[in-house]
């Protein structure tokens, strides 16, 4: 009785239950909710102009393309941890400093215990939440990238094929980063410090991929 109760308080049957599909997850049901709107809130206050907004979770995060793009203005976005659900229900704040392209990576978190079906329907419902919210804005859906777990990486690459596919229903332009880091059907343990996290240092290669990109 007190687990059931504790997993009541805490929502953890609901997240459950959203992870496989059953129950449609909404925006104040994140525990994250009101971080999220006082981030937004912090955001508009620095009238932020940005060219370009990276917009994912920790992989994003984990990124500094300022390092490679001098000449125009970038606004990271990335929030470790974030699942699709997440970046759906924040795309909200990609508007607030204003883009001109949305570069998006998302996925792999909850990708586990995630089927391709639902995989399919989060992605295509954060596309939406996306283009609601910057409807001028190019948006680029960039493929998940391999890890170090061989079967998660064949997951993975069913699921870059679902990316690609959407990003022609929506309009979106996909940009395969997943063969940049490649080996043997997993993750290139040259480029990763923990099998799925890259090293600061191969961020190079996605930013040489998307330069064109950057620039047309």
């Amino acid at each position: 009785m007190v687990i059931f109760l504790g997993g009541y308080k805490t929502n953890f049957f609901k997240r459950q239950f959203v992870k496989l599909g059953w129950v449609e997850m909404k925006a104040t049901d994140k525990e994250d909710f009101w971080c999220i709107k006082g981030w937004n809130q912090s955001l508009k206050k620095l009238n932020i102009d940005a060219d370009i907004v990276f917009y994912g979770n920790s992989i994003t995060g984990g990124s500094d393309f300022r390092d490679y793009f001098h000449d125009v203005v970038i606004c990271n976005l990335g929030y470790p941890g974030d699942d699709l659900p997440g970046l759906r229900f924040r795309a909200y704040t990609i508007a607030t400093v204003n883009p001109e392209k949305v570069f998006v990576m998302g996925g792999i978190n909850g990708l586990n215990h995630t089927s391709l079906s639902v995989f399919t329907d989060q992605y295509s419902l954060m596309i939406e939440e996306i283009q609601k919210s910057v409807p001028h804005a190019k948006i680029y859906l960039q493929s998940i990238l391999p890890v170090k777990d061989k079967k998660m990486t064949e997951k993975i690459q069913k699921c870059n094929f679902i990316i690609d596919s959407l990003s022609r229903v929506y309009g979106c332009r996909y940009v395969n980063l997943f063969p940049l880091y490649e080996k043997d059907g997993a993750m290139n343990p040259v480029y990763t410090k923990d099998g799925t996290h890259l090293k600061s240092e191969h961020y190079d290669k996605w930013a040489n991929k998307i330069s064109t990109y950057i620039y047309e």
